[in-house]
Order: C-alpha cells, then sequence, then structure tokens
C-alpha cells in the first residue's frame, strides 16, 4: 500500500466556517463512500492524520513555559 503526506487544517474561520474536526469527518466520509474504505479503518487512517499532525505541531514549535529556564 502506498501513501502520501496531507495536511488536513482550517483557514480563517471569518472565511471558512468550519473546525478541524469538521474537516476530519468529511475527510472520513469521503472515504468511506468513494474508496471503499471500512468505517473503523477510516477512523484509525484520521486518527494517524491527526496524531502525526499534533506530533509535527509539537516538534516545531518552542515550549513557553519553560522558556525562562533558558535564558
Amino acid at each position: 500500500m502506498r501513501s502520501i503526506s496531507v495536511c488536513i487544517n482550517t483557514d480563517d474561520c471569518v472565511l471558512m466556517p468550519t473546525t478541524i474536526a469538521n474537516e476530519h469527518d468529511v475527510m472520513m466520509k469521503t472515504a468511506i463512500k468513494h474508496f471503499d474504505i471500512g468505517q473503523c479503518q477510516a477512523e484509525e487512517w484520521i486518527e494517524r492524520i491527526r496524531q502525526k499532525g499534533v506530533d509535527i505541531f509539537d516538534s516545531n514549535h518552542i515550549d513557553w513555559t519553560n522558556i525562562s529556564d533558558q535564558y
């Protein structure tokens, strides 16, 4: 099975009234409807995407709670 990296996010809430939960739901329903993916498999796929996003966010952002200890 091949894989590709994806980024699911929300834009400016004034222009695009959506949430990240809604975007994940749209992706999951699309996978089920158009790509013959089962509910459980789609939920696991979305969870992996969500966790990857959290991991990337954590690795790219400063821990502001300990910033004064570094300087």
